[in-house]
C-alpha cells in the first residue's frame, strides 16, 4: 500500500533513512522534522511495516515564480526491491507535484538513475555542472551565516539571473545538509560559500561572487582540509535532471544529495 507520509512514521523513516543512505537517524529526523512547510512523502508499506519511501522538496521556486518540486531520497527495504516500489512511489510523488504545476526535477546518482528516471518521469532535460580541484589555502575573513542572512544575501547576489529560489523550510534543509557533514554555510571575503565534507575533502557547493578559486581555496584552508572541491554551473557534466527545459546558465547549484 502507498500511502501520505504522517508525523507518527518518522522513526520508521529514519531508521529506513539510515540503512539506505548510511546518514545518521539524527540527520534524517532533521530532515523530516522540517515537514510539511519543506513538503510531502510518500511511504509504501507492506503488513503494517514501513518498506519504502520518497519525498518531493517543494518549498522551491525558480526566479520566474514557477513552482518546483524536488524529488529526493527514494528508498526500499533490500528485502522489497525489485517489486516496483521505486517507481510507485516516485510516480506517485511526481505526480501529486504536477498538480501543482510544478517543474520536476531530481538529481540521479549515477547515469542508470539518469536513464531510469527519464523512462518513468520523463526527465529528458539537464542543466549541466562543472568540477575544479583545488588547493586549500590563503586568507580571508570567514563568517558562518544563519540560514535566513545566507538566503537574503544568496537572492541580492543573483538579482537578474535566472536561478533556483529556496523558501525558509528549503533553507533550513540545505543548512542542515552543510552542517551535518561538517560544513555550512558562510561569507568568505566577497563571496558566499555553501559547503560540506565528502570523504574528507571539503565541496563547495554553491560559490557566489567574484574571485570564487581564492575565496574557495581560503575557507579549505580555515576549515582545515587539504584540497577543495569548487562545483560551477553550466558545465558539461548532466547535474540536475528535469521534465522542463530551463535556460542553461540557471544556477541551479544547490542541492539535498
Amino acid at each position: 500500500m502507498l500511502r501520505r507520509i504522517e508525523s507518527g512514521d518518522s522513526p520508521a523513516l529514519a531508521s529506513l533513512w539510515h540503512r539506505s543512505f548510511g546518514d545518521s537517524e539524527d540527520y534524517a529526523l532533521g530532515f523530516l522534522s522540517l515537514l510539511p512547510e519543506l513538503g510531502f512523502g510518500y511511504a509504501a508499506v507492506e503488513d503494517g511495516v514501513i518498506v519504502g519511501m520518497a519525498y518531493l522538496i517543494c518549498d522551491l521556486s525558480l526566479s520566474d515564480g514557477h513552482p518546483v518540486g524536488y524529488l529526493y531520497a527514494v528508498a526500499v527495504d533490500e528485502r522489497c526491491r525489485r517489486r516496483g516500489l521505486g517507481e510507485a512511489l516516485c510516480r506517485a510523488c511526481a505526480a501529486d507535484g504536477r498538480r501543482g504545476g510544478r517543474v520536476i526535477a531530481t538529481l540521479p546518482a549515477s547515469e542508470p538513475l539518469r536513464s531510469w528516471y527519464r523512462d518513468i518521469l520523463g526527465t529528458r532535460y539537464s542543466l549541466g555542472r562543472g568540477w575544479e580541484t583545488l588547493d586549500a589555502g590563503g586568507e580571508l575573513p570567514v563568517r558562518a551565516l544563519s540560514a535566513e542572512e545566507y538566503n537574503a544575501a544568496r537572492e541580492s547576489l543573483l538579482s537578474g539571473r535566472p536561478h533556483l529560489c529556496l523558501g525558509e523550510a528549503a533553507i533550513a534543509a540545505e543548512d542542515l545538509n552543510c552542517r551535518s557533514f561538517g560544513g555550512g554555510l558562510y561569507t568568505v571575503g566577497e563571496c558566499l560559500c555553501a559547503a560540506s565534507f565528502d570523504e574528507g575533502v571539503l565541496t563547495v557547493r554553491e560559490c557566489l561572487g567574484s574571485d570564487r578559486e581564492r575565496a574557495a581555496a581560503a575557507l579549505g584552508k580555515a576549515l582545515g582540509c587539504e584540497r577543495v572541491r569548487l562545483m560551477s554551473a553550466g558545465g558539461c557534466e548532466p547535474y540536475m535532471a528535469l521534465d522542463t527545459a530551463l535556460p542553461p546558465d540557471t544556477v541551479w547549484d544547490l542541492a539535498f544529495d
